[in-house]
This record gives C-alpha cells, sequence and structure tokens, in this order.
C-alpha cells in the first residue's frame, strides 16, 4: 500500500473538482508519458500545476474558514461568560433588594398598628419606595450595580435608624447577613 500512488483524475481537476484514485503504476513512468508525443507530457504537468493551485486555494480556504469559526466560537463563549456573570450578580442585588422589601413592608403593617410612629410610618414608606425603585432599576439595568449597592447601604443605615427611633433595632439581628 506504502508503494501505491495517487494520481489527480484528469477530468475532475478540469472542472474544479479535485478528487484522487490510487494507481498501480509507477509516478515516474506517469510523468515521464510513454515518450510517443511531447503534448501528453505537458498537458498532465499543467493538469498537475493546476490541481496543485487548487488544492493550496482550498487548503488556505479552510484554513481561513477555520480561523474565522474559531474566532466566532471564542467572542461568543466570552460573552457568555459575561451575560452569565451579570447575570448572577444582577439577580443577587434584585434578591437582596427584595428582602429587604419585604422587611420593610413588615415593618410597615406592624407599625400601622402603634397609635405612635407616625413619622416612622412615613419614613418606611419612602424607604419601601426606594427599595422598589432599586429593584427596578436593577431589572432594567437603568443604573450601575455598584451605584445600586452603594444606595442600597444608605437605605440599610436609614431602616436601621428608623428601628433605633421605634425601639425596635432588635429585628436587624435577623437581617444582619444581607
Amino acid at each position: 500500500m506504502a508503494d501505491e500512488v495517487v494520481l489527480l483524475n484528469e477530468k475532475e481537476t478540469n472542472s474544479g473538482r479535485i478528487t484522487a484514485e490510487p494507481s498501480g503504476e509507477d509516478p515516474q513512468q506517469q510523468t515521464a508519458g510513454d515518450g510517443d508525443s511531447e503534448s501528453d507530457s505537458g498537458e498532465g504537468c499543467e493538469a498537475r500545476s493546476l490541481a496543485e493551485k487548487a488544492f493550496l486555494r482550498k487548503d488556505e480556504a479552510t484554513a481561513s474558514d477555520g480561523l474565522r469559526e474559531g474566532l466566532a466560537d471564542g467572542k461568543e463563549k466570552a460573552l457568555q461568560q459575561g451575560f452569565d456573570s451579570g447575570f448572577k450578580q444582577g439577580f443577587q442585588l434584585v434578591e437582596n433588594i427584595s428582602i429587604w422589601r419585604g422587611f420593610v413592608q413588615g415593618l410597615s403593617t406592624s407599625i400601622k398598628k402603634l397609635d405612635s410612629g407616625q413619622e416612622e410610618k412615613k419614613q418606611l414608606y419612602a424607604l419601601y419606595g426606594k427599595l422598589l425603585e432599586f429593584e427596578q432599576k436593577v431589572i432594567n439595568s437603568e443604573a450601575p450595580l455598584e451605584e445600586i449597592r452603594g444606595q442600597m447601604e444608605q437605605v440599610k443605615k436609614d431602616i436601621k435608624t428608623v428601628l433605633n427611633t421605634l425601639g425596635m433595632a432588635h429585628l436587624l439581628d435577623t437581617m444582619t447577613d444581607l
């Protein structure tokens, strides 16, 4: 099998397709021809040259296509990783905001039953509104996450102040992890 030579099919070479057929003939005999006609060896060399050029063009095109596909795949993977990371960060922030919003709403409901603390009720409603606004900003990508995180810290301090005023600071112990 190692002595077999692969020769190009001349008819397919001229049509633009390159195929190879094994042949039992010696390649030196083929290139030299049978010596009867000079035109036979000239046509064979020309066909071989055309086939080699076509092969090189296809080889270069394959390499270019491979490079393009590789770049596209790399960009897609990087884009997906960025999306996944951003989604995770945004989700965690929205989850945190929602928990605080639920906490503030629960406080507001509890304080409604008290006769005192009207000012604190108003403050809690305002803080609830801010939390709702932050949640929407994250969901709609209207502000950078770091900016909203900073604003969240201020709202948490304001909630703590209201709870201290009402004598309910102990309720913050449940929220320390957030």
